[in-house]
């Protein structure tokens, strides 16, 4: 998405997917011309699909959903790098005690941000 410089295309475009898909079931069942058309303006459109895919089965054959960068683990998933994998455990694992140190610039502001504002609780 960060190539993607149209703020009202991303937004339009996040917006009109989680309209379509609220969960990775509904994802699946969506008829993949209809994703194709909600997406394309993003572009890559075929790595978007497959990544979208390859989450969506993950996260529904999983006894506990993880992501790793490390091929090796078991919990890589094609299409999610440092960014998608830091992300997941910022924003939905939300790991008490863990120092999560992201290589992207703003997650790594959010997270000092995070840091300064809830330090202590």
């Amino acid at each position: 998405m960060s190539r993607v410089s149209s703020h009202e295309t991303k937004e339009r475009c996040i917006s009109s997917f989680f309209e379509l898909c609220n969960t990775p079931s509904k994802y699946m069942s969506t008829p993949a011309a209809t994703m194709i058309a909600t997406i394309r303006p993003l572009g890559l459109t075929e790595n978007r699909m497959r990544s979208l895919l390859a989450i969506s089965e993950k996260f529904l054959s999983a006894d506990e959903f993880r992501l790793s960068t490390d091929a090796k683990s078991g919990d890589k998933v094609w299409g999610c790098g440092p960014f998608t994998v830091d992300s997941f455990y910022i924003f939905c694992k939300h790991p008490a005690g863990e120092s999560i140190k992201p290589t992207d610039t703003a997650l790594q502001q959010f997270v000092a941000h995070l840091k300064k504002h809830h330090a202590g609780e």
